[in-house]
């Protein structure tokens, strides 16, 4: 039997979708922060220790995603992200930095849906780190532009389930167990999807244009996307296929034959993906 559809007891827009989540004051001035610190690549790692510490939850889940190895390699607690900055070097304290961001708005953004946090952070990073791996191989010089966009692709089911607790409760019941994906379900109860959200609210928030275009694209059809979406796609997917479904328990989707392969994927890359993104799953499930 299928489920009984989804109704909304009021009109649901792009705009009354950031604006709840903005009402939440503290997150809504550490997101700003957060887009000032991901639109500067190279601030120094002091001033980058002062903007996270002015949060105690961008601060203690940026500690949480070193101790675990979570974010970045580490695997060493330290009390304060002043004391990790000065240890780390700066590009690694500046994505360990926007990680635990990342990290502290799902932890807020999620709590009324109930979706696991730690899966959310799993399926983000194993983007992240394919995107990485895609730039390494495509577009040297950039690995990090690429990683971000990997990481904060989903960022706008962050906002919906913020917004619509009672939908998000109700995924896993609509998709576990089945091919179908979120963004369609989304597209056909809600009548927008995550990507348009993410992209809108990214937008508001002012964070890299590159990363909202992303952000919005992300599910369209492969032979469009700039290299950039694209490894963002091609990350998403194989995130999926690890098992990474953020606790929808929704299938990795059917895929064009010899889709990694005509991305320049062989074996060898998969292999690696697939061991590499094992160790972030296990790291993952300590960050809580």
């Amino acid at each position: 039997m299928s489920a009984e559809p989804i109704t909304l007891s009021t009109g649901v827009t792009l705009r009354s979708l950031a604006l709840r989540a903005l009402e939440k004051r503290q997150v809504a001035a550490m997101l700003n922060r957060l887009a000032s610190v991901i639109g500067t690549e190279d601030m120094a790692p002091t001033m980058l220790a002062r903007l996270v510490a002015m949060d105690e939850k961008w601060e203690s889940s940026t500690l949480k995603g070193l101790a675990t190895s979570a974010f970045v390699e580490c695997d060493i607690e330290f009390a304060r992200v002043a004391d990790a900055f000065r240890v780390l070097d700066a590009g690694t304290s500046w994505f360990a930095a926007c990680c635990g961001g990342l990290h502290a708005v799902a932890k807020s953004y999620l709590e009324q849906s109930q979706l696991p946090v730690d899966q959310f952070m799993a399926h983000a990073l194993v983007t992240a780190h394919v995107c990485r791996h895609y730039a390494k191989k495509k577009a040297d010089g950039v690995e990090m532009r690429f990683a971000l966009c990997g990481l904060y692709h989903n960022i706008g089911i962050l906002v919906m389930a913020n917004a619509l607790p009672p939908v998000y409760q109700r995924m896993p019941e609509f998709l576990g167990g089945t091919t179908k994906q979120l963004h369609a379900l989304e597209k056909e109860q809600i009548g927008m999807d995550h990507c348009e959200v993410g992209d809108y609210f990214l937008q508001a928030l002012q964070f890299p244009s590159f990363i909202s275009d992303s952000v919005a694209n992300h599910h369209g059809a492969t032979d469009l996307l700039d290299p950039l979406t694209l490894a963002v796609q091609l990350g998403d997917h194989l995130a999926h296929q690890m098992g990474c479904s953020m606790g929808i328990g929704n299938l990795a989707p059917e895929l064009p034959q010899g889709y990694f392969k005509n991305l320049g994927f062989d074996d060898n890359d998969l292999n690696q993906l697939a061991n590499e993104s094992s160790k972030i799953l296990s790291q993952c499930s300590r960050l809580g």
